[in-house]
């Protein structure tokens, strides 16, 4: 499992990843991201936005069985599919993403 430190996870959500994990018989999964900025101003307007337009985007992906990066928010994925994540590597969900793909 790997997460971003200001992520609050919620009761169940890794229950959930790993049964999607284990049933789906995937390589790696990742949640939902839902902000939790208010709507109200400018910046939690585009935050809610944001997240729910990169969420419809991979639905549809999803649906069209592409191959989908997951997001560093919160995820989860096989031991076997764990690389060396280099110490420089400023995006380590594209990083694991692309190995597990490679892998295939």
């Amino acid at each position: 499992v790997l997460t971003d430190g200001d992520v609050k996870i919620q009761p169940g959500a890794l229950d959930s990843l790993y049964t999607v994990l284990i049933e789906k018989n995937v390589d790696a999964v990742s949640g939902r991201v839902i902000s939790a900025n208010p709507k109200s101003d400018m910046l939690g307007f585009w935050s809610h936005y944001t997240t729910e337009s990169f969420h419809r985007l991979r639905l549809k992906e999803s649906r069209e069985k592409k191959p989908l990066i997951c997001t560093g928010y919160l995820y989860m994925l096989k031991k076997k599919f764990m690389p060396h994540i280099p110490q420089e590597t400023l995006a380590d969900d594209a990083y694991v993403s692309y190995s597990i793909l490679k892998k295939k």
